[in-house]
């Protein structure tokens, strides 16, 4: 008995842009008067939301929305970068994203310490990570990690812990492997 199978997927979207939606998506640059007319407004920066955040309150805390994953963190040493934050962090489950606020200027720079944010994929693990990571100290600086502002999930996180790494898969491989089975099993019950 011999059995031959070919397999072949290809998926085709199209989609009818014009030069303005081309603009509004951000492929063409806008000129200003196209912005201004466009309707549309670019998500505010992570430094204008912690510039809008502190003018309110006297806190980059935000204990109100149980949805999010945003943790801030201050008194991050000078030394530490986003992929240390990545590998600290990290150890509580896959990340979103991870932002350190860097110094603009001199007054900044004279600070001993950053402050930054770091995005979890799932409250669980935000929650763990705030829990275990508050006054956790890192260089003789003792962290301070509380619950930022929502911000949006990307689908794939930006870090995935090396403990993690090995159970993500491949989406693409994933729905070859399914019609395979699929196609498998119609050609075992017609037998």
């Amino acid at each position: 008995l011999s059995l031959s199978l070919s397999l072949s997927l290809s998926i085709s979207i199209s989609l009818p842009l014009s030069l303005s939606r081309l603009k509004k998506l951000g492929v063409i640059p806008m000129s200003a008067p196209d912005a201004i007319n466009s309707g549309f407004e670019p998500a505010p920066s992570v430094r204008d939301q912690l510039d809008a955040s502190h003018k309110h309150d006297s806190s980059y805390f935000d204990d109100d929305d149980p949805n999010s994953t945003n943790l801030y963190v201050g008194s991050i040493p000078m030394s530490i970068n986003e992929e240390a934050l990545c590998r600290l962090f990290g150890a509580f489950g896959p990340l979103a994203s991870v932002k350190i606020m860097w110094p603009r200027n001199d007054e900044e720079r004279k600070r001993d310490r950053n402050c930054g944010f770091v995005a979890f994929m799932k409250r669980e693990d935000a929650a763990r990570a705030q829990r275990e990571l508050n006054t956790h100290e890192v260089e003789g600086m003792s962290l301070r990690v509380g619950w930022g502002t929502c911000v949006p999930i990307p689908p794939h996180p930006v870090y995935i812990p090396p403990h993690l790494q090995g159970m993500t898969c491949n989406p693409t491989f994933s729905l070859i492997f399914f019609l395979f089975v699929i196609l498998c099993l119609s050609l075992s019950l017609s037998l």
